[in-house]
């Protein structure tokens, strides 16, 4: 087992690509609780798309769980697609069904290639805060021709709340500042922006849920206007 130098650990054996990242595997069982308790309902055969699906971590941890849920991963970075595939191929030993596809290459910024209306659900998670603005704009836009008819698109991360235009509490304003640092496209993204954005696409935000660490799940519904 070895670390990098951006704190993603990297397993030796037996499945070599497997890439960690110890934020992504103390997250993962409270977003499934939020998931079971309150969106997916695990009674029925249900499509989930997650866009950047880092790792893999998340995808085969909420699949375990939803066995009649079909689930497609992607991501945009070639060492991250190996990670997703190691995952599944660990998964599948013990799985009792094999609910999770190989993943895809998806670029948000890209021409769309996905069959239209093909999604019950998107999940995407710590994907917000570190992209530029224009990759909200492009994961809504491919929300919205992907997503069924009241699909909906979750989106799991830390986010500044609408208020008088001070980002708080003190840990949010060091991420901000932080981020800044790494990319300056790089920022907390205000609800009331998003809000303003998912309204261009036909997406209303329909519940807000609290995690831990001060990150949100914020739960966006397509509007079956069109």
């Amino acid at each position: 087992m070895t670390t990098t130098d951006d704190n993603i650990v990297q397993i030796q054996q037996p499945f070599p690509d497997k890439l960690v990242i110890p934020a992504a595997e103390s997250n993962k069982q409270p977003i499934l609780d939020i998931l079971l308790d309150n969106i997916i309902p695990s009674s029925i055969s249900v499509s989930i798309l997650e866009i950047g699906s880092g790792t893999g971590q998340h995808i085969v941890h909420f699949a375990a769980y939803f066995p009649l849920a079909t689930f497609q991963p992607s991501d945009n970075d070639s060492k991250y697609l190996k990670s997703i595939q190691a995952y599944i191929d660990e998964y599948e030993v013990n799985a009792f069904t094999k609910n999770v596809a190989s993943p895809l290459y998806i670029d948000v910024l890209a021409p769309i290639t996905i069959t239209k209306q093909s999604f019950d659900f998107i999940y995407c998670s710590n994907f917000i805060h570190i992209t530029p603005i224009e990759c909200t704009q492009g994961l809504f836009r491919l929300a919205k021709q992907v997503l069924k008819s009241e699909g909906s698109l979750i989106t799991y991360g830390p986010y500044d709340l609408p208020d008088d235009g001070r980002i708080t509490p003190e840990t949010k304003r060091r991420l901000h500042a932080y981020l800044q640092i790494q990319d300056p496209p790089w920022d907390l993204k205000n609800i009331d922006e998003l809000k303003i954005i998912a309204n261009d696409y036909h997406f209303e935000l329909k519940q807000i849920f609290d995690m831990p660490d001060n990150n949100k799940i914020l739960w966006w519904i397509k509007k079956n206007d069109l």
